[in-house]
């Protein structure tokens, strides 16, 4: 098997994102969060993807040790997915999942992405609500994080560490 080796920043804060998540949802066993699961679409023109962070509702068997999610046999999709952009990833990441996540019905796609200007780190939040079948930019707020409707969190980057927020 290949091993796909990720940055340490990266796995970082995926885990973050990860702890974060499944505490927010501990009182909700209806929601499963998965990393770096592989998962395989329903839809001919779409490849399996392993996303950082999978936020999946009404999941069978949450706690089944799986391989990989089945789209088709699981009867349920990802709400929202969630990637830490790499350098190596970063055209698959910011372009080409846009697509194939909106062809898949995901219904809210997000990627934290960053990179260095004239010495300074830049963090980007950048995310896509699915609006008739074809995504659509979500806008920042006045901190530059961003409201995910099917999760009911907004989130954002500080000083390179990422944060959610119940917006109840």
């Amino acid at each position: 098997g290949y091993v796909m080796p990720i940055r340490t920043l990266h796995d970082l804060i995926t885990d973050d994102l990860c702890d974060m998540l499944r505490a927010h949802y501990e009182t909700q066993p209806e929601i499963t969060v998965f990393h770096d699961l592989i998962f395989q679409w329903d839809h001919p023109d779409v490849n399996p993807y392993a996303p950082d962070v999978a936020i999946v509702p009404h999941v069978r068997d949450p706690k089944a040790d799986r391989g990989q999610f089945i789209v088709a046999q699981e009867g349920t999709r990802p709400l929202c997915i969630i990637e830490i952009v790499s350098p190596s990833s970063r055209e698959g990441d910011r372009v080409k999942k846009v697509n194939d996540y909106a062809l898949v019905g995901v219904q809210e796609y997000i990627y934290i992405d960053h990179w260095t200007r004239k010495g300074q780190t830049v963090w980007e939040v950048t995310g896509y609500r699915l609006h008739e079948n074809r995504y659509l930019p979500m806008l920042p707020d006045e901190d530059g994080a961003l409201y995910c409707e099917t999760l009911g969190l907004r989130i954002g980057v500080e000083d390179g560490q990422v944060w959610l927020e119940d917006s109840n």
